[in-house]
């Protein structure tokens, strides 16, 4: 699976997260999805509820709204990315568990080290495998 993604939106996730540390941040992408070749067009934030550095929470009432633009805009939810503020960029148990579904990727931003680290993963059961993140200019 390839994750096609703009430079600048990239940029824009990393700087949300940073901005949330010491918390796990937490948001969406929209997009399209033609086979395996997911692209990005959109970003959604949300604030992690719990306060963690650990895990995040987001409310059902705000993730339906959000969904609810989604389909208006017809496009799909694709990836739901988070940060680790003090650990690599690889799915931890829950984030394998909570997991909501195996069509959609998940991408995790470590910011353990000074240059953030951003990978992708498809998650099927409690298994995972790395998605070739691309990124593209406009």
């Amino acid at each position: 699976m390839k994750l096609y993604i703009t430079k600048k939106m990239l940029d824009e996730i990393v700087k949300y997260t940073k901005q949330k540390i010491p918390y796990e941040a937490c948001g969406i992408l929209s997009g399209d999805i033609a086979e395996e070749n997911y692209r990005v067009k959109r970003i959604w934030t949300f604030e992690n509820e719990l306060s963690s550095a650990f895990k995040f929470y987001v409310n059902k009432e705000k993730v339906k709204s959000v969904m609810s633009s989604i389909d208006q805009l017809n496009e799909h939810l694709i990836v739901v990315f988070h940060s680790h503020p003090t650990a690599h960029a690889i799915p931890s148990f829950q984030d394998i568990y909570y997991h909501i579904d195996s069509k959609i990727l998940m991408m995790i931003i470590s910011l353990k080290e000074e240059i953030p680290d951003v990978k992708c993963y498809h998650i099927t059961g409690n298994k995972y495998v790395k998605c070739e993140l691309i990124t593209v200019e406009l």
